[in-house]
């Protein structure tokens, strides 16, 4: 897009954007959040939320982490469509949560991930300080479905296969299996 364009795009998303927040129909606001009717840092449109309400753009961090789509930094000078898209249209910074749900378990349910210690530490820091009580059992199963740690042998199995190795009682069962022994060092 020239700039000229992207000016008068910008321009007509923000009457468009006050136009919406004036009407306080929450049909419609419901409506507009799962329409592209939000730009990205490419100017590409996208809806705010899926249709499962997942969020699809976020407002940009400091440093992206996580290389997030984020909103139009240009749409964000106008203190009105800040407002609109914070308040009204719910986009937020991307949480902890969005990390693990957007960015860490894909890369587990494609098998991409070599070295997990990182993602461990998020996964964990996650359950430990931020889950809701009400949700652990939820993200605890999600976590059974795609996470894999590493075992003796340095390949990756489920934790339904593996033991902890300083258990007396599982050391004469499972001593010359490695593959069955969670790698305490990793």
């Amino acid at each position: 897009l020239s700039l000229n364009k992207k000016d008068d795009i910008n321009k007509w998303l923000h009457k468009f954007y006050k136009w919406l927040s004036e009407r306080r129909s929450q049909k419609r606001i419901l409506d507009a959040k799962s329409k592209p009717f939000f730009l990205d840092t490419n100017h590409k449109a996208t809806a705010a939320f899926d249709l499962d309400g997942k969020p699809q753009i976020f407002l940009p961090t400091v440093n992206n982490l996580g290389n997030y789509r984020t909103i139009c930094s240009e749409l964000l000078q106008n203190p009105e469509t800040e407002a609109f898209l914070r308040e009204t249209i719910g986009i937020e910074e991307p949480t902890l949560k969005d990390m693990i749900n957007n960015k860490i378990l894909p890369l587990y349910e494609n098998h991409s991930v070599t070295d997990d210690t990182e993602y461990f530490k998020i996964l964990f820091r996650y359950y430990n300080s931020e889950c809701p009580n009400k949700e652990i059992s939820a993200y605890l199963l999600e976590l059974k479905k795609v996470i894999y740690l590493r075992n003796l042998n340095r390949t990756f199995s489920s934790p339904r296969e593996l033991y902890m190795p300083e258990t007396n009682f599982i050391k004469p069962f499972v001593a010359d299996k490695p593959q069955c022994l969670i790698d305490m060092d990793f």
